[in-house]
Parts: structure tokens; C-alpha cells; sequence
């Protein structure tokens, strides 16, 4: 109903990518993309802890299975799809 955002990505093919590393440009547009749908750095937390803050906290929403504070090739489709028009 537009009340908030979910993606929609087979559930079976996504866990084919857990744990598969992304290269330095896709984890750039990883948090690229977190920022638009509306994520925000932490002002007191330094880079490294920030990141992995926002992390778990899309990890919380959009794949509760696996909350490890790493990004892997999962969550950079998860977080593409949500930004599709």
C-alpha cells in the first residue's frame, strides 16, 4: 500500500549471495544508495563503526536471517532494488 519500502527479489536467489564480498566501487554505491532511501551517518561514531552501524540496521529491516554488520552482494541487490523507481 506505499507505506514503506520492501524489495522484490526472490528470497532463494538472494541467499545464493550472502557472504559473497563486494569490490571497493560496489560498497561505495552500497552506502550511496543507503543514503537514499533515507539512512544517515551517526554524527558521534567514527567511519568505521558508522558503517557497520548502518549495516545492521538495514540487515534489521531487510534480512533478519544474518545480522553480521558486513555488506556482501545480498544486500548491495537488496538496497539496488529498493531505489528503482
Amino acid at each position: 500500500k506505499g507505506l514503506s519500502l520492501w524489495h522484490n527479489l526472490d528470497e532463494k536467489k538472494l541467499k545464493k549471495l550472502r557472504k559473497l564480498k563486494l569490490n571497493l566501487s560496489e560498497e561505495k554505491i552500497f552506502f550511496k544508495n543507503l543514503y537514499k532511501i533515507g539512512y544517515r551517518k551517526v554524527k558521534n561514531l567514527d567511519q568505521k563503526k558508522n558503517n557497520r552501524f548502518l549495516i545492521e540496521a538495514f540487515q534489521r529491516k531487510f534480512r533478519q536471517q544474518l545480522i553480521n554488520g558486513k555488506t556482501d552482494q545480498e544486500c548491495f541487490l537488496i538496497v539496488k532494488n529498493l531505489i528503482k523507481p
